[in-house]
């Protein structure tokens, strides 16, 4: 499923991968990632910043992103999963036509 969202455009920056030990002792690896930065208005007009994370192979999505001025005014399309305890909003386009 997937969904639009009108936001402002604050940063782009890439999270190396890696891996850490858990409580458990468990070896938790991940992958690297970039993380994006926006701030939401809502419709009361308050400022809510979000972060949105995607994976480094969305090349299209990062070259868009990485060339955009701060606080430029963005709708993103993202991809919607359902899990049993949570849901993920992965964004996978973003353009700056404001209709």
């Amino acid at each position: 499923m997937q969904c639009k969202g009108k936001f402002i455009f604050k940063s782009l920056t890439e999270n190396k991968g890696g891996e850490f030990t858990n409580a458990n002792g468990q070896i938790i690896k991940y992958n690297p990632s970039y993380s994006l930065k926006v701030d939401e208005i809502t419709e009361d007009n308050k400022v809510n910043e979000r972060v949105f994370k995607f994976p480094v192979d969305y090349t299209e999505l990062h070259n868009k992103l990485s060339i955009m001025e701060m606080y430029t005014q963005v709708i993103l399309t993202f991809n919607i999963t359902f899990y049993n305890n949570q849901v993920r909003c992965v964004p996978v386009d973003v353009t700056t036509e404001i209709n």
